[in-house]
């Protein structure tokens, strides 16, 4: 079935009525919930986002369900519901997989997972992974000293890894020394000559002995691309060259020497990068066991990536599965090892972001969509009007529809002229404005159409027409700021799916664009995740008078959390976290509930005393002259309005709002 929008050419405000050919299937496919959703999310028959927080769980929570659970508990959205158990589900899935692939080829020792606590440093979320992991060895990877503050005092026992990873100053190093004296694995990984000197300068005074880890920049060589056949040129860790050197100087270090680390990056999409990686790798590990080295342990990194939903084939879109990424890291290990006769390593990786993302999702409410509208039905040629305006009009309300991409093309260029003289007219004073009002709702009329023809037909899109589509898709203004929730966004290009959480078994009519609370032309979302051919606008239902729209963002439990910023001083939103609960009516409770930063929690933050502001306040209406009662009550109004102000949340609150202005 194709996925094309059907765009009213004609909006008058009627009901919209539901299409018995548009079922909830074809929603999940026009989102690619199978591609991202997996085992997780999907659409359940009655057009809902459902929630299983376990592979294979035999029941599922409706997402709606859990938002009007929260609503009655006074909580409105935007709000970030978690679920801990996916995070559970993850860790086992995690280890699961390695434990195949180890069965699979005969692997001669084990893998052990590590937390790296940057990619989401929340006490609870933290938490929940090591409950988890405790079954399987888990541990931990820092990289800061509050990272490392954070860590230390959850080794409960010498059965768990630490590693510390980062550029590390005295006093942290001096407090992973401590550590491993009171017979913590605690592993201080060097980065650079100065850090092993630093390392080795303050175990010589405390008469010490410690494990050190080492981090190698590899090469990740290929013969068919130069410009990854290089002189290694990762941000930390020592070439293969400067790593001899300090072996050969301090040829004492090598016993002490207990891991290996190398890292290529947090999201890799080719599996075969990752390959060439752990190849290369374990020929370092080799050369270092033959050489006298203690290692026990080959650490990884990170890489493994999470399904966004991209295309197949994109540069987004990820090619393998955890199975896959488990089974080629092992077997290239083991193959380096068996060929060199050297002991296989203890496996470890460090992979954060396959943990946690899944477990959050972030609901969004429309506040008001603005739609560029076309004529209407009744709509006539103004006596004044231009031959140009008068050419438009006709061409929108009894105008030639295009037969081919081609035919599409010029028609659309020919109204896009008409549509410029009379805007230069008007730039000019010779045309009124009521006249160019009519004519770009004219021009907006005629270019929907013709965009409606390309999609009922299946055609491309010509690149020429990509940014009028764009330019025609609704501004649809929600209750959130892409900066605090969805910072990866902004900075980096990471698109992550966004759809609509209910009426998924009906057709959507419009492409909207969204856009934030700030006053920022940044904050915006220019790009979705979507089997339509135009990814820069999200399709839409058309808004039904009184009824709430709310928008989910999922994938959002990897690094949002951390990279947030609070411009426009918006904070964080209020959580929610749920746990399945086959007593419960619903199949779900929420067990916690985290309230939203305050604008005074937020001030505070910025070096405004709460104290201060509040007399401040007071002194201005005190100061005042207060000439009659009602002067009076507007002062002590103001001050009261002012102190509710400071206690509620940073966000437009909905409040009864139920459904979106348009």
């Amino acid at each position: 079935m194709s996925h094309a929008l059907t765009t009213e050419v004609v909006r008058t405000g009627a009901p919209t009525v539901p299409d018995s050919t548009w079922s909830a299937e074809d929603s999940g496919e026009l989102y690619r919930v199978a591609r991202w959703g997996p085992p997780y999310f999907s659409v359940n028959a009655r057009g809902r986002v459902a929630v299983r927080t376990a592979p294979g769980a035999s029941g599922s929570i409706d997402l709606s369900a859990i938002i009007e659970e929260a609503r009655r508990r006074r909580i409105e959205s935007p709000l970030m519901i978690r679920f801990p158990e996916i995070l559970r589900s993850q860790v086992a899935r995690l280890h699961g997989a390695f434990g195949d692939a180890i069965r699979k080829t005969g692997y001669g020792n084990r893998h052990m997972g590590l937390y790296p606590i940057k990619v989401n440093p929340l006490r609870h979320v933290v938490a929940e992974i090591q409950d988890a992991g405790r079954a399987y060895g888990m541990g931990l990877e820092c990289g800061s000293r509050a990272e490392l503050a954070s860590a230390l005092p959850q080794l409960r026992d010498d059965r768990h890894l630490l590693v510390c990873n980062g550029v590390k100053d005295e006093s942290m190093l001096g407090l992973a020394l401590d550590a491993q004296r009171l017979g913590r694995q605690v592993i201080p990984v060097v980065q650079s000559p100065e850090e092993f000197s630093a390392l080795r300068a303050i175990a010589a005074r405390r008469g010490d002995d410690p494990t050190l880890g080492v981090r190698i920049r590899l090469s990740n060589g290929t013969p068919d691309r130069w410009d990854r056949y290089a002189v290694p040129d990762a941000k930390f860790g020592l070439s293969p060259a400067d790593l001899l050197q300090l072996l050969e100087q301090y040829p004492d270090a090598l016993p002490r020497l207990g891991l290996l680390h190398f890292h290529v990056g947090s999201q890799v999409t080719d599996l075969t990068r990752l390959q060439r990686a752990a190849a290369e790798a374990a020929q370092v590990y080799a050369s270092l066991i033959q050489r006298g080295a203690g290692l026990r342990y080959l650490d990884v990194g990170g890489g493994l990536g999470v399904e966004y939903g991209d295309a197949p084939g994109s540069p987004a879109g990820l090619g393998y599965s955890l199975a896959d990424y488990a089974y080629a890291i092992v077997a290239a290990v083991s193959e380096v090892c068996r060929s060199r006769s050297v002991p296989h390593p203890v496996l470890v990786c460090e992979s954060g972001r396959a943990i946690t993302a899944h477990h959050a999702v972030l609901i969004v409410p429309v506040l008001s969509v603005r739609e560029r509208r076309g004529l209407t039905g009744d709509t006539e040629i103004p006596p004044q009007a231009g031959d140009a305006t008068a050419l438009l009009i006709r061409w929108a309300l009894h105008g030639p529809a295009p037969v081919n991409a081609g035919d599409a093309s010029a028609l659309l260029s020919r109204a896009h002229h008409a549509y410029g003289k009379v805007g230069a007219s008007f730039a000019e004073g010779r045309v009124a404005m009521e006249e160019f009002a009519v004519a770009e709702r004219a021009f907006v009329t005629v270019a929907r159409r013709i965009v409606e023809y390309l999609g009922r037909t299946g055609l491309p899109v010509p690149a020429q027409i990509g940014p009028l589509v764009r330019s025609l898709a609704d501004r649809v203004l929600c209750d959130f700021s892409v900066f605090q929730s969805l910072p990866d966004h902004w900075g980096s290009g990471q698109t992550f799916p966004v759809m609509p959480i209910d009426r998924l078994n009906e057709r959507p009519t419009r492409h909207g664009i969204l856009v934030d609370l700030t006053c920022d032309a940044d904050g915006r979302i220019d790009r979705y995740i979507s089997s339509d051919p135009d990814a820069t606008a999200l399709p839409l239902h058309a808004p039904r008078p009184g009824v709430r729209t709310e928008l989910g963002f999922f994938l959002m439990g990897a690094y949002e959390d951390v990279l947030g910023a609070p411009h426009n001083l918006l904070g964080r939103v209020p959580e929610v976290h749920v746990r399945t609960d086959e007593c419960a009516a619903q199949g779900f409770r929420i067990e916690n509930i985290v309230p939203a930063t305050t604008v005074a929690d937020l001030l505070t933050q910025m070096g405004y005393l709460e104290a201060e502001l509040r007399g401040a306040m007071g002194d201005i209406v005190a100061s005042m002259t207060v000439t009659d009662e009602l002067s009076a009550e507007a002062g002590y109004g103001l001050i009261d309005r002012y102190a509710k102000c400071l206690e509620q949340g940073t966000y437009y609150e909905t409040g009864d709002v139920a459904g979106p202005k348009s």
